[in-house]
Protein backbone atom coordinates (compact mmCIF):
# COMPACT_ATOMS: atom_id res chain seq x y z
CA UNK A 1 0.00 0.00 0.00
CA UNK A 2 1.59 3.27 -1.11
CA UNK A 3 -0.85 5.42 0.89
CA UNK A 4 0.24 7.17 4.07
CA UNK A 5 -2.42 7.84 6.68
CA UNK A 6 -2.02 11.30 8.25
CA UNK A 7 -5.41 11.42 9.97
CA UNK A 8 -3.75 11.61 13.39
CA UNK A 9 -2.35 15.00 12.39
CA UNK A 10 -5.57 16.36 10.91
CA UNK A 11 -6.28 18.71 13.81
CA UNK A 12 -2.73 20.09 13.85
CA UNK A 13 -2.62 20.57 10.08
CA UNK A 14 -6.04 22.19 9.87
CA UNK A 15 -8.80 21.67 7.36
CA UNK A 16 -7.31 24.11 4.86
CA UNK A 17 -3.88 22.55 4.82
CA UNK A 18 -4.54 19.20 3.20
CA UNK A 19 -7.51 18.50 0.98
CA UNK A 20 -7.07 14.76 1.48
CA UNK A 21 -6.28 13.06 4.76
CA UNK A 22 -4.41 10.34 2.91
CA UNK A 23 -1.22 11.50 1.24
CA UNK A 24 0.44 9.28 -1.35
CA UNK A 25 3.95 8.82 -2.64
CA UNK A 26 3.41 11.21 -5.54
CA UNK A 27 2.42 14.13 -3.33
CA UNK A 28 5.37 13.45 -1.05
CA UNK A 29 7.66 13.34 -4.08
CA UNK A 30 6.24 16.70 -5.14
CA UNK A 31 6.98 18.39 -1.82
CA UNK A 32 10.37 16.71 -1.40
CA UNK A 33 11.54 17.69 -4.89
CA UNK A 34 14.71 19.73 -5.35
CA UNK A 35 12.91 23.01 -6.01
CA UNK A 36 14.68 26.01 -7.48
CA UNK A 37 13.08 28.79 -5.41
CA UNK A 38 13.15 32.53 -6.09
CA UNK A 39 11.55 34.88 -3.57
CA UNK A 40 10.44 38.39 -4.48
CA UNK A 41 9.38 41.54 -2.69
CA UNK A 42 5.86 41.55 -1.26
CA UNK A 43 5.96 37.79 -0.74
CA UNK A 44 5.78 36.41 -4.29
CA UNK A 45 7.59 33.11 -4.80
CA UNK A 46 8.55 31.24 -7.97
CA UNK A 47 9.39 27.52 -7.94
CA UNK A 48 10.57 25.12 -10.63
CA UNK A 49 11.49 21.43 -10.46
CA UNK A 50 11.69 18.15 -12.33
CA UNK A 51 9.93 15.44 -10.33
CA UNK A 52 9.63 11.69 -10.74
CA UNK A 53 5.96 11.17 -10.00
CA UNK A 54 2.77 9.79 -11.55
CA UNK A 55 4.94 7.15 -13.23
CA UNK A 56 6.54 9.92 -15.31
CA UNK A 57 8.95 12.82 -15.13
CA UNK A 58 7.03 16.03 -14.50
CA UNK A 59 8.53 19.46 -15.11
CA UNK A 60 6.52 21.90 -12.98
CA UNK A 61 6.83 25.66 -12.52
CA UNK A 62 4.55 27.78 -10.39
CA UNK A 63 4.23 31.28 -9.02
CA UNK A 64 2.41 32.13 -5.79
CA UNK A 65 1.52 35.70 -4.80
CA UNK A 66 -0.99 37.76 -2.84
CA UNK A 67 -3.23 39.92 -5.08
CA UNK A 68 -3.31 42.60 -2.37
CA UNK A 69 0.40 43.18 -3.06
CA UNK A 70 0.36 43.14 -6.87
CA UNK A 71 -1.90 44.15 -9.73
CA UNK A 72 -3.23 41.25 -11.80
CA UNK A 73 -4.41 42.29 -15.24
CA UNK A 74 -5.50 40.93 -18.59
CA UNK A 75 -4.04 41.85 -21.97
CA UNK A 76 -5.39 40.88 -25.39
CA UNK A 77 -4.22 41.34 -28.95
CA UNK A 78 -5.81 40.87 -32.36
CA UNK A 79 -2.47 39.52 -33.55
CA UNK A 80 -1.10 36.42 -31.78
CA UNK A 81 2.23 36.90 -30.04
CA UNK A 82 4.38 35.24 -27.40
CA UNK A 83 3.55 35.46 -23.72
CA UNK A 84 7.04 36.84 -23.12
CA UNK A 85 6.33 39.70 -25.55
CA UNK A 86 3.06 40.49 -23.77
CA UNK A 87 4.94 40.59 -20.47
CA UNK A 88 7.66 42.90 -21.75
CA UNK A 89 5.24 45.28 -23.48
CA UNK A 90 3.13 45.65 -20.33
CA UNK A 91 6.15 46.10 -18.02
CA UNK A 92 4.95 43.09 -16.06
CA UNK A 93 6.73 41.23 -13.30
CA UNK A 94 5.16 37.90 -14.31
CA UNK A 95 2.85 36.60 -17.02
CA UNK A 96 1.11 33.36 -17.95
CA UNK A 97 -0.42 32.54 -21.30
CA UNK A 98 -4.12 32.96 -21.81
CA UNK A 99 -5.56 31.47 -24.95
CA UNK A 100 -5.87 31.87 -28.68
CA UNK A 101 -9.49 32.94 -28.55
CA UNK A 102 -10.88 33.03 -25.03
CA UNK A 103 -10.22 36.53 -23.66
CA UNK A 104 -13.33 38.58 -24.12
CA UNK A 105 -13.54 41.70 -22.00
CA UNK A 106 -11.47 44.50 -20.52
CA UNK A 107 -13.43 47.16 -18.63
CA UNK A 108 -15.94 48.91 -20.90
CA UNK A 109 -14.43 47.68 -24.15
CA UNK A 110 -16.56 45.54 -26.42
CA UNK A 111 -16.18 41.79 -25.83
CA UNK A 112 -13.38 40.12 -27.77
CA UNK A 113 -14.05 36.60 -29.06
CA UNK A 114 -16.88 36.25 -26.58
CA UNK A 115 -17.91 32.79 -27.74
CA UNK A 116 -16.55 29.96 -25.62
CA UNK A 117 -14.81 26.96 -27.14
CA UNK A 118 -15.68 23.36 -26.32
CA UNK A 119 -14.57 22.41 -22.82
CA UNK A 120 -14.65 25.95 -21.46
CA UNK A 121 -16.70 25.86 -18.28
CA UNK A 122 -14.76 28.38 -16.23
CA UNK A 123 -13.91 32.02 -16.06
CA UNK A 124 -11.20 34.25 -14.58
CA UNK A 125 -12.62 37.61 -13.56
CA UNK A 126 -10.71 40.63 -12.34
CA UNK A 127 -12.53 43.14 -10.15
CA UNK A 128 -11.10 46.63 -9.71
CA UNK A 129 -11.40 48.50 -6.43
CA UNK A 130 -11.66 52.18 -7.36
CA UNK A 131 -10.55 53.33 -3.91
CA UNK A 132 -7.29 51.40 -3.70
CA UNK A 133 -6.93 50.52 -7.39
CA UNK A 134 -6.41 46.91 -6.44
CA UNK A 135 -7.13 44.31 -9.11
CA UNK A 136 -8.51 41.12 -7.55
CA UNK A 137 -8.61 37.95 -9.68
CA UNK A 138 -11.17 35.24 -9.06
CA UNK A 139 -11.61 31.82 -10.62
CA UNK A 140 -14.99 30.14 -10.79
CA UNK A 141 -17.23 27.94 -12.88
CA UNK A 142 -19.20 29.85 -15.48
CA UNK A 143 -21.36 28.54 -18.31
CA UNK A 144 -20.98 30.10 -21.77
CA UNK A 145 -24.50 31.52 -21.64
CA UNK A 146 -23.41 33.77 -18.74
CA UNK A 147 -20.36 35.33 -20.41
CA UNK A 148 -22.03 38.31 -22.03
CA UNK A 149 -23.51 39.43 -18.69
CA UNK A 150 -20.25 39.45 -16.74
CA UNK A 151 -19.62 42.95 -15.38
CA UNK A 152 -16.05 43.27 -14.07
CA UNK A 153 -12.93 45.17 -15.04
CA UNK A 154 -11.71 42.17 -16.99
CA UNK A 155 -12.74 38.62 -17.73
CA UNK A 156 -11.34 35.62 -19.57
CA UNK A 157 -13.22 32.51 -20.58
CA UNK A 158 -11.22 29.39 -19.73
CA UNK A 159 -11.50 25.72 -19.05
CA UNK A 160 -11.97 23.10 -18.19
CA UNK A 161 -12.27 23.69 -14.46
CA UNK A 162 -9.94 21.35 -12.58
CA UNK A 163 -11.05 22.16 -9.03
CA UNK A 164 -14.38 23.69 -8.02
CA UNK A 165 -14.88 24.76 -4.39
CA UNK A 166 -12.08 22.49 -3.25
CA UNK A 167 -13.36 19.43 -5.12
CA UNK A 168 -11.17 17.90 -7.84
CA UNK A 169 -13.11 17.28 -11.03
CA UNK A 170 -12.93 13.94 -12.85
CA UNK A 171 -11.84 13.40 -16.44
CA UNK A 172 -11.51 10.41 -18.75
CA UNK A 173 -8.71 11.76 -20.96
CA UNK A 174 -5.48 9.81 -21.36
CA UNK A 175 -3.38 12.26 -23.39
CA UNK A 176 -0.44 13.78 -21.59
CA UNK A 177 0.54 17.27 -22.74
CA UNK A 178 1.82 20.57 -21.43
CA UNK A 179 -0.74 22.33 -19.22
CA UNK A 180 -1.24 25.88 -18.01
CA UNK A 181 -3.31 26.45 -14.86
CA UNK A 182 -4.47 29.41 -12.79
CA UNK A 183 -5.96 28.87 -9.36
CA UNK A 184 -6.77 30.55 -6.08
CA UNK A 185 -6.12 29.38 -2.53
CA UNK A 186 -8.52 29.56 0.41
CA UNK A 187 -6.88 32.81 1.57
CA UNK A 188 -7.23 34.48 -1.84
CA UNK A 189 -3.61 34.04 -2.95
CA UNK A 190 -3.09 33.19 -6.61
CA UNK A 191 -1.10 30.37 -8.18
CA UNK A 192 0.00 30.38 -11.82
CA UNK A 193 1.32 26.94 -12.81
CA UNK A 194 2.70 25.30 -15.93
CA UNK A 195 3.37 21.60 -16.46
CA UNK A 196 5.73 20.99 -19.37
CA UNK A 197 5.21 18.31 -21.98
CA UNK A 198 6.43 16.98 -25.29
CA UNK A 199 9.94 15.89 -24.24
CA UNK A 200 9.88 12.25 -23.15
CA UNK A 201 11.84 11.51 -19.99
CA UNK A 202 12.29 15.18 -19.15
CA UNK A 203 8.80 16.65 -19.42
CA UNK A 204 6.20 13.96 -20.05
CA UNK A 205 3.17 16.22 -19.62
CA UNK A 206 -0.04 15.62 -17.68
CA UNK A 207 -3.54 14.46 -18.40
CA UNK A 208 -6.38 16.67 -17.18
CA UNK A 209 -6.82 14.32 -14.22
CA UNK A 210 -3.13 14.62 -13.37
CA UNK A 211 -3.26 18.40 -13.75
CA UNK A 212 -6.20 18.44 -11.31
CA UNK A 213 -4.16 16.26 -8.96
CA UNK A 214 -1.24 18.70 -9.08
CA UNK A 215 -3.58 21.64 -8.44
CA UNK A 216 -5.03 19.70 -5.53
CA UNK A 217 -1.74 19.04 -3.77
CA UNK A 218 -1.01 22.77 -4.10
CA UNK A 219 -4.24 23.25 -2.12
CA UNK A 220 -6.06 25.28 -4.78
CA UNK A 221 -9.69 25.91 -3.92
CA UNK A 222 -10.51 26.87 -7.51
CA UNK A 223 -8.41 25.97 -10.54
CA UNK A 224 -8.91 26.30 -14.28
CA UNK A 225 -6.92 25.35 -17.37
CA UNK A 226 -5.74 27.87 -19.92
CA UNK A 227 -4.34 27.11 -23.39
CA UNK A 228 -2.34 23.87 -23.31
CA UNK A 229 0.44 22.45 -25.46
CA UNK A 230 3.32 24.67 -26.53
CA UNK A 231 1.33 27.78 -25.59
CA UNK A 232 1.73 26.91 -21.89
CA UNK A 233 4.22 29.56 -20.78
CA UNK A 234 5.18 31.11 -17.46
CA UNK A 235 7.35 34.22 -17.78
CA UNK A 236 9.21 36.41 -15.25
CA UNK A 237 10.83 39.75 -15.99
CA UNK A 238 14.10 38.78 -14.30
CA UNK A 239 14.32 35.27 -15.79
CA UNK A 240 12.49 35.30 -19.10
CA UNK A 241 10.50 32.15 -19.90
CA UNK A 242 10.65 30.08 -16.73
CA UNK A 243 9.26 26.76 -17.95
CA UNK A 244 10.11 24.65 -21.02
CA UNK A 245 7.65 25.00 -23.93
CA UNK A 246 8.67 22.34 -26.45
CA UNK A 247 7.61 23.96 -29.72
CA UNK A 248 11.23 23.73 -30.87
CA UNK A 249 11.47 20.05 -29.90
CA UNK A 250 13.95 20.74 -27.10
CA UNK A 251 13.82 20.90 -23.31
CA UNK A 252 14.73 24.56 -23.09
CA UNK A 253 12.99 27.93 -22.82
CA UNK A 254 12.72 28.74 -26.53
CA UNK A 255 9.68 26.85 -27.80
CA UNK A 256 6.72 29.00 -26.73
CA UNK A 257 3.75 29.26 -29.07
CA UNK A 258 1.83 32.49 -29.67
CA UNK A 259 -1.48 33.37 -28.01
CA UNK A 260 -3.89 36.30 -28.17
CA UNK A 261 -4.23 36.89 -24.43
CA UNK A 262 -2.30 36.69 -21.17
CA UNK A 263 -2.75 37.26 -17.47
CA UNK A 264 0.06 39.37 -16.11
CA UNK A 265 1.21 40.62 -12.72
CA UNK A 266 2.55 44.15 -12.34
CA UNK A 267 3.45 46.74 -9.72
CA UNK A 268 0.38 47.81 -7.75
CA UNK A 269 2.07 51.09 -6.78
CA UNK A 270 2.21 52.15 -10.43
CA UNK A 271 -1.55 51.99 -10.83
CA UNK A 272 -2.91 55.50 -11.23
CA UNK A 273 -6.54 56.59 -10.84
CA UNK A 274 -8.23 56.85 -14.19
CA UNK A 275 -10.40 59.99 -14.33
CA UNK A 276 -14.01 59.33 -15.19
CA UNK A 277 -15.99 61.71 -17.39
CA UNK A 278 -18.25 64.01 -15.40
CA UNK A 279 -21.85 62.82 -15.61
CA UNK A 280 -24.14 65.08 -17.60
CA UNK A 281 -27.20 62.93 -17.97
CA UNK A 282 -28.58 59.43 -18.12
CA UNK A 283 -26.16 58.43 -20.87
CA UNK A 284 -23.42 58.29 -18.23
CA UNK A 285 -25.23 55.52 -16.37
CA UNK A 286 -24.68 52.30 -18.26
CA UNK A 287 -27.69 50.69 -16.56
CA UNK A 288 -30.13 53.35 -17.81
CA UNK A 289 -32.72 55.47 -16.00
CA UNK A 290 -33.13 59.24 -15.92
CA UNK A 291 -32.76 59.95 -12.20
CA UNK A 292 -36.44 60.37 -11.30
CA UNK A 293 -38.44 58.47 -8.70
CA UNK A 294 -40.36 56.73 -11.47
CA UNK A 295 -37.27 55.96 -13.52
CA UNK A 296 -34.20 55.98 -11.22
CA UNK A 297 -30.64 55.52 -12.38
CA UNK A 298 -29.67 51.85 -12.51
CA UNK A 299 -26.36 51.04 -10.83
CA UNK A 300 -24.61 48.15 -12.62
CA UNK A 301 -20.91 48.73 -12.16
CA UNK A 302 -18.20 50.87 -10.59
CA UNK A 303 -18.57 53.59 -13.21
CA UNK A 304 -22.25 54.01 -12.30
CA UNK A 305 -21.33 54.23 -8.61
CA UNK A 306 -18.81 56.96 -9.32
CA UNK A 307 -21.38 58.88 -11.37
CA UNK A 308 -23.90 58.63 -8.56
CA UNK A 309 -21.31 59.78 -6.03
CA UNK A 310 -20.58 62.83 -8.18
CA UNK A 311 -24.25 63.73 -8.54
CA UNK A 312 -24.89 63.31 -4.82
CA UNK A 313 -21.98 65.60 -3.99
CA UNK A 314 -23.05 68.09 -6.64
CA UNK A 315 -26.64 68.30 -5.40
CA UNK A 316 -25.87 67.70 -1.72
CA UNK A 317 -28.71 65.28 -1.43
CA UNK A 318 -30.70 62.62 -3.20
CA UNK A 319 -31.15 62.93 -6.93
CA UNK A 320 -34.79 62.86 -8.06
Amino acid sequence: DDKIDNSAFDEELGKDFNQEVIWDEDSLAFYRADWDITSYDEGAELRTAQIEMLGTVQSVSYLTYAPAKYATKLAVSDTPKKTSDFGTENEAYFAINGSVASAFKIFEEAPVNAGASDGMDGIITIDKNFDTYQFTPQVRRCQPSEYENISTWGAMAAGPMLIVDGVKQTFNDTERKARSVVGTLYNGDVIMMTVDGGVAGQADGATLSEAAYLAGILHMEQAVCLEDGNAATLWASDKGVVNHPSGNGAYDNGGEAEVTSVLYVSDLAKEKPQPLPLPTGKEDFTGGGNGTQDDPYIIRNATDLMCMKFLLNKNRGLVY
